[in-house]
């Protein structure tokens, strides 16, 4: 059986206040374009991009042409939950032209919540978090209805089969 972990907005704001500090003390300040990944990503872009002040985009309609046209000096990938490092990896590479083209002073890949670590385990730094869950743990934000929780879970283990 797997654990739920339900998470408030509250919760939400306040994790991704950390991490937009996190990365506001890495870079300072900075014109930056925040990049979400479909479905997950979203909610956790537009919650960073306001809290850096910064425009927002999708990965599917962050074209190359459309990232040099907003000339940013960081650029910042966003998902919810990060369990391999697939989509990360994915990501970079679907950017890494764009940021290679214009000499972006950062590429920041960050994720809310982290399952690639448990205890035990080191914990990888290749991409920025702010929690840490268990990887048997399944995750309920704030902005998914509690009442599709079952079905959801179910089709996320089924298209990985």
């Amino acid at each position: 059986m797997t654990d739920k972990l339900i998470l408030t907005m509250d919760e939400c704001l306040d994790d991704m206040r950390e991490l937009a500090n996190k990365i506001r003390n890495t870079v300072g300040t900075f014109e930056c374009l925040v990049v979400g990944e479909p479905r997950g990503g979203l909610p956790v872009a537009v919650v960073l991009s306001h809290l850096l002040k910064c425009k927002m985009t999708s990965r599917q309609m962050a074209t190359s042409e459309y990232i040099i046209s907003q000339r940013p000096k960081v650029l910042v990938w966003c998902d919810d939950v990060i369990e391999t490092g697939t989509t990360s990896s994915q990501a970079y590479q679907h950017l890494r032209m764009p940021v290679d083209h214009i000499r972006i002073d950062r590429f920041i890949r960050c994720c809310w919540i982290d399952k690639r670590w448990s205890p035990g385990t080191e914990r990888q730094n290749d991409v920025w978090t702010q929690r840490y869950v268990d990887p048997q743990t399944w995750v309920v934000f704030p902005w998914e209805p509690i009442e599709n929780v079952e079905k959801d879970k179910e089709n996320f283990y089924a298209a990985r089969q």
